[in-house]
């Protein structure tokens, strides 16, 4: 498609040419400047620090509208601030909002290793000198590099380059092509969406394993290190520069849900192995400590039992073990946990130069930052602020403790932040203004009591421009999917236009329900513990909207409800239970659980999940049916009377199954619902357009429900509004 084609059908699927814009959504004048500024945000990844200090190198994402996707670019800067960015590289479109490529600085000299997606394979730069060559690759290594290298990391003497890769012959096998005169025999890895529509719609795709793989740099010759049966997580080399520590497990069907690792010391040298004494629970995210006695890991050890080594809530504590093997591993965080402050799930972990401390990161408190544990004393503290609801992620380190990270808010935009010793000040070094225009809105925790008095409930609140607490505004709830940890993320990270809502005079409300992490492991355990994945947390959802009302800040006769994935379930229960919302809008999630169930049993981290996340622990048994039938919406939705705009992926089959049942059920019952499938999408939407598409039409399906407002569309659908 040229340029100019592309220009203009863009300007019709932004409304700036009239004729498609009746057959769309359409929303009150001012509000895509929201939708826009939601969807340009850029985003920053893998802030790294030069070990000299001098330079800071990270990834930035950035949207282009007009060719519908995302495209990343590697940038060099001072790590003072001072001078102008140098943007080594520019990638090519990619659908993907989540990161790509790797960056990684020489641990010898001032060297930086980086590669972006579509960006023409490894470079090498200098930043003083601003020489940069290509990484070469010998032909016999070539095919390594097209089936999916990642984990880059250097060699302590700055020689050689490790990384994981699947087996390329095995990539290239991949099950075969069936032959189409015949009946093929499926397994449990047979994926009827994956590959519908084409000569191999009855091929099934195992799990490739992760090899380690370490590169020289000077000559290029590549050398496998694990057999074909590991399948590696995570690796760290040791500062002899000759062994590594790896995470890696043999059941493929738990380690592709990064489950079910164990620890082992590889030599890069002859390729032998040995393990490391393992414990229930596993051994994942290996760092080696700088004077090479210890090796820190994490483990899901304290939250498992020995029916059940694993935990599909992915808890995970803090532990170091010695490298040589001759002592137990020891918790660090076993003092600390009963703090509310304190992660259930650890990772990042980076040791310091003299390897007394030990750096983390993590999620609690519905904040997300950096902290350091002492394991001589086991004393642990945060490293970054917690006094304001914002989060720390994807901080890079350097030998000097030196620290930058990426920084958001809710209302805030990410940026690169800065600071050089621990305990000094951050400075700010890319920010975007394009956030200016949600200036006015302000957010904070709140907090109430569940309604059967279990548990105290928090969650976050975005507040309008010119709050006043004597007015009662519109309410609009949104609930996470996972079920995940509420976070302080730009726009708290959600599919749905939350900070347009609230340009436009709603309170939003993100319950942490229970069963969620941030406020300890009993928290996080309860709808297991207490076998409900949607009725219990309904609960919670209610009970704060309660409190708000009983605040007087919230108008009871114009409240919304947005849930994802998991969030459309608990959404979907909501709702049914209780008719006080006067709109839904659910995205894809499932509405009867019994099939989906089934449909993934034979697969051990699908039980492993029903025990962990709504504890169910024998989906074959008459009371694992009973309790999957007691907690699908399905078997209370005769009781929704509430307009739903249910939006699903078109790719992943949940539209065709759990999106049909929701359309039936509720057109059965005269409950207005559209279904809105999205090409080209799995689970949540992504493109830049869609994404455009999908916020336009939760704007209008609000408005017109809640406010009273109605496009000519709706209007011509439903009637006027009185």
């Amino acid at each position: 498609m040229s340029i100019s084609m592309r220009s203009a059908v863009l300007s019709l699927l932004l409304g700036l040419a009239s004729p498609l814009v009746s057959a769309g959504p359409a929303v009150a004048e001012g509000a895509d400047q929201d939708v826009l500024a939601l969807v340009r945000a850029p985003g920053f990844f893998s802030p790294v620090l030069s070990e000299d200090g001098r330079w800071l190198a990270y990834l930035r994402r950035t949207t282009s509208l007009e060719e519908n996707g995302y495209r990343y670019a590697a940038v060099v800067r001072s790590a003072d601030g001072s001078g102008t960015e140098r943007v080594l590289v520019e990638g090519k479109i990619i659908t993907s909002p989540y990161g790509g490529g790797f960056l990684a600085w020489s641990p010898v000299g001032e060297e930086l290793a980086f590669s972006v997606p579509g960006g023409g394979g490894i470079e090498l730069y200098s930043p003083a000198t601003q020489a940069r060559r290509k990484l070469a690759i010998p032909a016999s290594a070539k095919r390594l590099f097209t089936v999916g290298t990642s984990g880059f990391k250097w060699s302590p003497d700055g020689k050689r380059i490790a990384f994981t890769a699947p087996d390329p012959e095995a990539a290239d096998s991949n099950g075969g092509t069936p032959d189409p005169n015949v009946g093929s025999e499926l397994d449990e890895n047979w994926d009827p969406v994956r590959a519908a529509g084409t000569p191999d719609a009855l091929r099934s795709f195992p799990h490739q394993p992760a090899l380690l793989w370490v590169m020289g740099l000077q000559d290029g010759k590549t050398k496998r290190l694990t057999g074909k049966t590991l399948d590696v997580m995570a690796y760290s080399w040791a500062p002899d520069g000759r062994r590594l520590a790896v995470s890696a497990g043999i059941d493929f069907r738990l380690t592709r849900s990064g489950l079910g690792a164990d620890l082992y010391v590889v030599d890069s040298v002859d390729g032998s192995s040995r393990p490391l004494p393992t414990q229930r629970g596993g051994g994942m995210d290996p760092a080696w400590s700088p004077d090479g006695k210890w090796i820190a890991f994490t483990s899901q050890m304290p939250f498992t039992t020995d029916a059940a080594p694993y935990n599909l809530r992915h808890n995970r504590s803090l532990y170091r073990i010695k490298a040589d093997g001759s002592e137990a591993a020891a918790d660090l965080l076993a003092d600390a946990r009963r703090h509310p402050w304190l992660p259930v799930h650890v990772s990042n972990l980076v040791w310091s130069a003299d390897s007394r401390d030990l750096y983390f990161e993590g999620g609690a408190e519905l904040r997300s930052g950096a902290f350091r544990a002492r394991p001589d004393d086991m004393a642990v503290s945060a490293d970054t602020p917690r006094d304001a609801l914002a989060q720390y992620g994807s901080c890079g380190r350097n030998a000097r403790g030196a620290v930058a990270c990426v920084r958001q808010a809710p209302t805030k935009a990410p940026e690169i932040v800065v600071r050089d010793v621990p305990a000094g000040d951050w400075r700010v070094l890319e920010r975007w203004n394009g956030d200016r225009i949600f200036d006015g809105l302000s957010s904070e925790i709140v907090q109430w009591r569940s309604a059967d008095g279990k548990w105290d409930v928090h969650g976050i609140l975005i507040k309008p421009p010119g709050f006043d607490p004597r007015r009662k505004y519109p309410l609009m709830v949104y609930v996470e999917g996972g079920p995940s940890m509420v976070r302080a993320e730009f726009g708290v990270a959600s599919q749905y236009p939350l900070l347009a809502w609230a340009r436009r005079g709603y309170l939003v409300l993100a319950p942490n329900t229970r069963g969620r992490s941030g406020y300890g492991p009993a928290f996080s355990a309860a709808i297991a513990d207490e076998r409900s994945e949607h009725i219990g947390p309904h609960g919670d959802v209610v009970s704060g909207v309660d409190a708000l009302v009983k605040q007087g800040i919230v108008d009871p006769q114009r409240m919304g409800i947005t849930g994802f994935s998991y969030g459309f379930g608990l959404g979907l229960e909501t709702i049914a239970q209780t008719q006080r919302f006067r709109a839904a809008s659910l995205g894809d999630g499932v509405v009867e659980m019994l099939s989906v169930a089934y449909s993934q049993a034979a697969m051990p981290w699908y039980q492993d999940l029903l025990r962990d996340l709504a504890g169910i622990e024998n989906m074959t048994t008459p009371a694992g049916v009973e309790g999957l039938l007691r907690e699908s919406p399905l078997m209370r939705i005769g009781n929704v009377k509430t307009p739903v705009l249910a939006e699903f992926g078109s790719i992943h089959g949940m539209a065709a199954t759990q999106g049909r049942i929701l359309l039936h059920a509720l057109r059965l019952q005269g409950v207005p619902v559209e279904l809105i499938a999205y090409p080209r999408t799995g689970h949540g939407v992504v493109e830049p357009l869609l994404r455009i598409d999908s916020m336009r039409r939760n704007l209008e399906w609000f408005d017109y429900w809640i406010q009273g407002k109605g496009t000519p569309r709706m209007t011509e659908r439903y009637g006027a509004k009185q």
